[in-house]
């Protein structure tokens, strides 16, 4: 059986090295808080907006049809207390 030579040697224990700081620095990663300026976070909002792009809007516009209905109940109430 062929032996594995000294340059064989040294690209395995690269490689191995390479796989252990991949791993540990997507643990510490995950462990981390991701701050709202990171590029994960903003891969997440492109992957929400590409999902519903008009979210914002629409939430917005939840928001304005909540205080008009706020607005006509207590419009109501005023004409029928009055």
């Amino acid at each position: 059986m062929n032996s594995i030579s000294p340059l064989g040697w040294i690209l395995i224990i690269g490689l191995v090295a390479l796989i252990i700081g991949i791993n540990a620095s997507l643990f510490m990663g995950a462990k981390k808080q991701h701050n709202a300026d990171s590029w994960i976070s903003r891969l997440q909002a492109a992957g929400k907006t590409a999902r519903d792009p008009f979210r914002k809007e629409n939430d917005m516009l939840d928001h304005l049809s909540d205080k008009v209905q706020e607005l006509q109940k207590n419009k109501t109430e005023k004409n029928n207390g009055a």
